[in-house]
């Protein structure tokens, strides 16, 4: 039968014998992968199976909050719901304390990530910065915010807060003139700024990657479409951290393509770089670079903190 099989594929198709051993040998594993998933389902674990068990831990935890496991969480929309709140530094408060006092975890994270990255709040309403941080959330919090580095602090000790989950609460619109370091910044923080919309954010931040990080804010004045009045605002918003190393092309490794994607290099430049680079080797340091290329000292001080040798 398989004799069969195999002359009549290789008289349909006109194909050779090895070709056709090729044919059957797709076929046979296109039919196991088809089979296998039919058979693991059958004899197999059949996925997870541990729903009891969850669902008797879920009880316990429902218990332990006071919680009737019975109740649907669209029923209970309308509940009071009570937390403790506590005096704290939001640059030091821990995740776990956060999440005590109200915070969820995914704003929780960001926090965490935000004071990571060198992040700091230097004012209870620094908080405003972190992205989509809720109002009704800064509203219950801030008189609890103690800042070791603050004149002004609140004397709150540990006592129960209320919190009514249908409030509503907008912030202010001056925490936008609060400064942030522009190369952390999103696009939620820049949007607060008076004249910085999404759009405009997402320019910045895009030119951001471009360059490979801001080293001085006077190159927001080659973001396209920023205004004078926005542009005021912006800089008097943002800081750079004098420690800030911005990312390095290696222009000793760097093809055409690579070098071109800079808004500081045009073609005629990565040709140029390119052909002395080939001709005479490797450049050297910042000084041989700009000196073989004959760079003018105004573009060879934008280009060579970008670049790595």
């Amino acid at each position: 039968m398989f004799r069969q099989l195999h002359k009549s594929i290789r008289k349909y198709f006109g194909i050779s014998r090895t070709e056709t051993n090729g044919i059957l040998v797709l076929i046979l594993l296109m039919i196991v992968l088809v089979i296998l998933p039919l058979i693991y389902r059958q004899f197999g674990k059949g996925g997870y199976r541990n729903y009891e068990q969850d669902l008797a831990l879920m009880d316990s935890l429902a218990r332990n909050m006071n919680i009737s496991p019975d109740i649907r969480p669209e029923d209970t929309l309308s509940e009071v719901i009570t937390v403790t709140l506590t005096s704290f530094d939001p640059n030091e408060v821990s995740f776990d304390e956060m999440i005590r006092m109200g915070f969820d975890s995914i704003l929780t994270r960001r926090i965490v990530s935000y004071r990571n990255k060198g992040g700091r709040f230097y004012k209870e309403n620094d908080l405003l910065k972190i992205y989509d941080f809720p109002g009704d959330l800064y509203e219950r919090v801030s008189p609890y915010i103690r800042l070791k580095d603050s004149k002004h602090i609140k004397d709150h000790d540990h006592t129960r807060d209320t919190i009514f989950p249908d409030r509503n609460f907008s912030p202010r619109r001056e925490v936008v003139q609060l400064s942030f370091n522009l190369n952390l910044a999103d696009t939620a923080q820049l949007s607060l700024i008076r004249g910085i919309g999404p759009v405009l954010s997402g320019r910045i931040i895009k030119y951001r990657e471009l360059l490979g990080g801001f080293i001085r804010t006077e190159q927001l004045n080659e973001v396209f479409g920023l205004k004078d009045e926005a542009l005021i605002n912006l800089k008097q918003a943002v800081f750079v951290d004098s420690l800030f190393e911005p990312e390095k092309i290696r222009v000793n490794f760097s093809e055409w393509q690579e070098l071109i994607r800079h808004p500081y290099i045009q073609a005629d430049l990565a040709n140029r770089i390119i052909n002395f680079r080939s001709q005479d080797g490797p450049y050297l340091d910042e000084q041989d670079f700009t000196r073989r290329l004959d760079l003018p000292d105004s573009l060879g001080d934008l280009l060579v903190p970008y670049f790595g040798f």
